[in-house]
């Protein structure tokens, strides 16, 4: 680093007294000038030879760019911090998402049926598992494209598609149908748990409705959307071919739902450091 300093001269009083006054100036600026120079090499000598400062002994709880593998589960979390487990497990952050087990369902699938705009879904259960029956989604387009007259399709297309996974347990719980290439859609009806009765997504979303039965679910996957807010450390993980673009998924996921790791990091290095 160089400093330059330039002092303009002219005639007047200062040079009416002589050249001792302009001399005093001049040492002064050259004193300032040298203090000024000092200063900034003993910063930069300071940089150099200073080694970098230690890593944190809790890096693991900001670092969000660490893979989920190596992510610590809450009963890990619990050992060290009861109260603060206590708390989280009693939220509903611990069960956003869930598989459609008999334990996590909360919607009813006792032969029940819904009727929206005249057409009926059936909800029904098979040992463990659960299934909604309703409306065909390719059927639905064309009946949205028909203006929803129903003398311009073919006869009401039904299909019956497996539950395989839940998003939310506290007011309503969306239903969520897993597709041969790892895409999780969201079925069109959703159960509200407050009023224990199924619902239509046109009455539970603020958006335009459609003649469109399946409007809200079209584009709507969990992969793409409810994947990260709604879960630990996810990796979308899409399957891409060259000339399709994207062909199916491999999500992943730290832990189902909003555990510790959502917000404090995989926690990996902080264990180490106990």
């Amino acid at each position: 680093m160089i400093l330059w300093f330039s002092v303009r001269i002219r005639a007047g009083p200062l040079m009416e007294n002589g050249w001792e006054p302009l001399m005093r100036v001049n040492s002064r600026v050259r004193s300032i000038f040298l203090g000024l120079l000092l200063l900034a090499l003993g910063i930069v000598g300071w940089r150099l030879l200073t080694p970098n400062p230690p890593q944190d002994a809790t890096p693991g709880f900001l670092d969000d760019t660490s893979s989920a593998d190596a992510a610590i589960s809450p009963a890990t979390c619990r050992e060290c911090h009861r109260p603060q487990y206590d708390s989280w497990h009693r939220t509903f952050h611990r069960t956003m998402t869930r598989e459609a087990t008999p334990e996590n369902v909360k919607a009813d699938f006792t032969n029940a049926v819904h009727h929206y705009r005249g057409f009926k879904s059936q909800f029904t259960r098979e040992g463990d598992s659960f299934f909604m029956e309703t409306v065909d989604p390719g059927w639905a387009e064309k009946y949205a494209r028909a203006g929803g007259q129903l003398d311009r399709v073919p006869p009401v297309q039904t299909v019956k598609l497996s539950v395989d996974r839940l998003v939310g347990s506290h007011w309503l719980q969306e239903c969520l149908h897993r597709a041969p290439n790892g895409q999780y859609i969201r079925l069109p009806l959703l159960y509200h748990i407050a009023e224990r009765r199924w619902v239509h997504s046109n009455g539970a979303f603020l958006a335009p409705d459609s003649n469109d039965f399946w409007a809200r679910s079209r584009g709507a996957n969990w992969n793409n959307s409810c994947l990260y807010c709604h879960n630990t450390e996810p990796s979308k993980n899409p399957i891409v071919d060259p000339r399709r673009g994207v062909v199916g998924y491999e999500t992943e996921v730290a832990e189902l739902g909003i555990a510790c790791a959502a917000c404090h990091g995989h926690g990996s290095d902080h264990m180490k450091s106990r």
